[in-house]
């Protein structure tokens, strides 16, 4: 593993980060401005996710 990075139970994550339920970090999720992200390689930027994302309380990347 490259270091800087960790694996947890969702997979290999940058090692300042932290795994919080959804419910714990905001109370509402919307849509939002729906557009078309310009996707981007890891090195390049951060995971985008959406909520075709989230699947019977996962996230299927």
């Amino acid at each position: 593993m490259k270091p800087g990075y960790k694996q947890t139970e969702v997979g290999v994550i940058p090692q300042e980060w932290e795994i919080k339920p959804f419910t714990q970090v905001t109370d509402l999720i919307t849509c939002g401005i729906a557009a078309t992200p310009n996707y981007v390689s890891e090195s390049q930027g951060y995971p985008f996710l959406s909520s075709t994302n989230v699947k019977e309380g996962r996230i299927v990347w």
